[in-house]
């Protein structure tokens, strides 16, 4: 699945919210695949400050959603889920030159429905 760089709040304030050091990233993914290059676009078109415009970005979510609705209807039959990936690689490094890590996965059968 492709994934790209996304500046969720989330990856940025996560160290200091658990008073832990260390940095953080996040990425995000659609499927179907379209959208995540529809997006791709969009963020190299777009500049950086009205991303964090939220009246910009809520206008984009009101102009999406009837396209997103309409997408999930042809292509997923109307079904649609939810998905997230959270890998945590530790700093401390063992004999072999390896560094501790979990992954852990949340899923919703809808989106829509989670948030």
């Amino acid at each position: 699945q492709t994934v790209f760089a996304w500046p969720f709040p989330e990856a940025a304030t996560v160290a200091k919210e658990l008073n832990i050091q260390g940095s953080s990233s996040a990425a995000m993914g659609t499927a179907p695949d379209l959208w995540n290059t529809m997006l791709g676009i969009l963020v190299s078109l777009v500049p950086r400050k009205l991303w964090k415009s939220q009246k910009f970005s809520q206008f984009m979510a009101d102009f999406s959603q009837p396209m997103v609705k309409a997408t999930d209807a042809l292509v997923l039959g109307g079904k649609e889920t939810h998905a997230m990936r959270v890998d945590v690689t530790g700093t401390a490094v063992d004999e072999n030159g390896r560094r501790d890590g979990v992954s852990i996965v949340q899923a919703h059968d809808s989106f829509r429905l989670c948030v």
